[in-house]
């Protein structure tokens, strides 16, 4: 079994490396291998350097790194990693989630868990019992609550409560379907952060279970500002939802 994981960067910094070096720990405890698929969105930091300085420090990780030569935002981003992954066994994970060192690796266990008692999508989920965010300002917060009854009243997918959030494990023959069906180049075509929402979307079309697992989202990790620019988000959100 091996767990490929995908991860977006654009202008990241060091945050890029930490979170490296966090699947770095992962792999020295895990029974299973890890590969990870880093795409560099021609950021215009210091991402690259230390991208490099991990794979340097960490050559026991199997690590593939993608620079794009021109930007794609984080829709094609994810288009390459899924080109990336190639051929897969059947008891291979597929896991997506921010570079930015928000998300913790060490949940993946317990999401790996889930799949193989029978789940096809793991949402590593805001919205559990459990669940803790630190750092997130507030207009991100209302963002969040707003997205997630919008969605929540338009698609209604049993088990979802976190439609937005990135961090996710999908079985590999769920990806396999959805590539089956959508082509890797342009598997995602919605702008900005709303491919996240497409991405689950077109996931949970090929699959049967759905659950989610408590996530604390350490926003306050992330070296530098957010990306994402709310106003657009939140316009491009709904011109997806009138589609779909």
């Amino acid at each position: 079994m091996k767990v490929h994981a995908i991860l977006p960067v654009y202008n990241e910094s060091k945050s890029a490396y930490d979170l490296i070096a966090a699947y770095a720990k992962l792999a020295q405890r895990s029974p299973y291998a890890i590969r990870l698929l880093v795409i560099n969105d021609t950021s215009r930091d210091d991402s690259e350097s230390w991208i490099l300085k991990a794979k340097a420090d960490f050559p026991q990780l199997d690590l593939v790194y993608e620079a794009h030569p021109e930007n794609r935002g984080l829709t094609g981003a994810l288009n390459t990693g899924l080109g990336l992954l190639g051929p897969m066994s059947p008891d291979d994970v597929v896991v997506t989630m921010d570079g930015d060192n928000t998300h913790n690796p060490m949940l993946i266990p317990a999401m790996v868990s889930k799949i193989e008692e029978g789940a096809d999508i793991v949402i590593a989920s805001r919205y559990c019992e459990q669940s803790r965010t630190a750092g997130l300002a507030l207009g991100r917060v209302l963002l969040s609550h707003g997205a997630r009854f919008l969605y929540g009243l338009r698609w209604r997918l049993h088990g979802v409560r976190d439609y937005t959030c990135l961090f996710r494990a999908y079985r590999q023959s769920v990806i396999a379907r959805m590539l089956g069906r959508y082509k890797p180049a342009n598997c995602l075509t919605e702008q900005g952060f709303a491919c996240a929402g497409e991405l689950l979307c077109k996931a949970a079309s090929e699959s049967d279970v759905i659950v989610e697992v408590p996530l604390i989202l350490r926003y306050d990790r992330k070296v530098g500002a957010s990306n994402m620019n709310v106003l657009k988000t939140a316009f491009n959100t709904l011109k997806m939802l009138a589609r779909r």
